[in-house]
C-alpha cells in the first residue's frame, strides 16, 4: 500500500479535472478525498501526515511521494476560487464558503485536520454542502423502462451507493406513471436508491463520471476486504 493505492481510490482525478464536472461532482470528489485522510486510512496505505501534506511512512516530504492538501488539490477551489482577490473573498462563490464555521470559507474546517489530524469537520461540511446541493432537486428516474418524475427528498451520508460510490437517498414521485407491466407509480410514493441513477432537470448538479463512480466502487471493496 503506498500514496499511488491512496490516490487511486480517495483522489483518481486531479483538481482541475474536477473542478470541470458539476458543482455536485467537484463537492463529491472533495468529499471522498476528506474521507481518505481518516487516520485508520491513512494507516492502511502506510501513509502519515505532515502539516498539509500526506506522505508515504518513513519517507520525508522531500525526497519522497507526496500529495498536499491544500488549495491546489481542492476541486472546489479550482472551480471556484478567485486568487485575483484577498482572502476570504476570493472563496465567495464556493458552496463550502457561507456553511463554514467563519461563514466565509472553509479554513476553521481545515485547520483542524492541518494542524490535529482531524478530517471530520470538513467532511461533515462537504456532506451538508452535497445534501444542499441535491434535496429539492427535481429530475427523472429510469425504471423498469420507463421514466418516471421524482424529487430528491433526502440525502444518506451513512450509506452511499456499494456500486458506484454516490450519495444514497431518498426519492419522491412527483406524478402517476405507468412503469412496466400494469404496474401504477402513485404520486407521493417514495423509495431509497442511488441518486447518481437520477437525471436532473440541469446539468448543474450532474452525475460522476464513470472513473469517478468506478473509483468510489473501489474504495468500497477495499474497505470491505480491509474490514476481513
Amino acid at each position: 500500500m503506498s500514496l499511488s493505492t491512496w490516490q487511486q481510490l480517495y483522489c483518481p482525478i486531479t483538481a482541475e479535472e474536477a473542478a470541470k464536472l458539476s458543482p455536485a461532482e467537484a463537492i463529491q470528489h472533495s468529499l471522498t478525498k476528506w474521507r481518505g485522510l481518516r487516520q485508520a486510512v491513512l494507516d492502511a496505505h502506510e501513509l502519515r501526515r505532515s502539516y498539509c501534506d500526506v506522505v508515504d511512512c518513513g519517507d520525508s516530504v522531500d525526497g519522497g511521494d507526496s500529495l498536499s492538501i491544500t488549495g491546489a488539490s481542492c476541486s472546489l477551489c479550482a472551480k471556484y476560487c478567485d486568487y485575483s482577490k484577498d482572502e476570504p473573498e476570493s472563496c465567495a462563490n464556493c458552496p463550502l464558503a457561507r456553511l463554514g464555521a467563519s461563514g466565509t470559507d472553509c479554513f476553521v474546517e481545515y485547520r483542524r485536520w492541518r494542524d490535529y489530524g482531524d478530517p471530520e469537520p470538513m467532511i461533515a461540511l462537504l456532506e451538508k454542502a452535497l445534501a444542499e446541493r441535491l434535496v429539492g432537486r427535481l429530475g427523472w428516474l429510469k425504471t423498469k423502462g420507463e421514466n418516471v418524475r421524482v424529487k430528491i427528498i433526502a440525502v444518506n451520508h451513512d450509506k452511499p451507493c456499494h456500486k458506484c460510490g454516490g450519495p444514497w437517498g431518498t426519492v419522491e414521485t412527483q406524478g402517476h406513471a405507468m412503469v412496466g407491466s400494469g404496474m401504477m407509480s402513485l404520486a407521493g410514493t417514495t423509495a431509497e436508491g442511488c441518486l447518481n441513477d437520477v437525471k436532473l432537470d440541469d446539468d448543474t448538479a450532474g452525475t460522476p463520471n464513470d472513473k469517478l463512480c468506478h473509483a468510489a466502487g473501489s474504495e468500497r471493496g477495499a474497505q470491505k476486504g480491509q474490514s476481513k
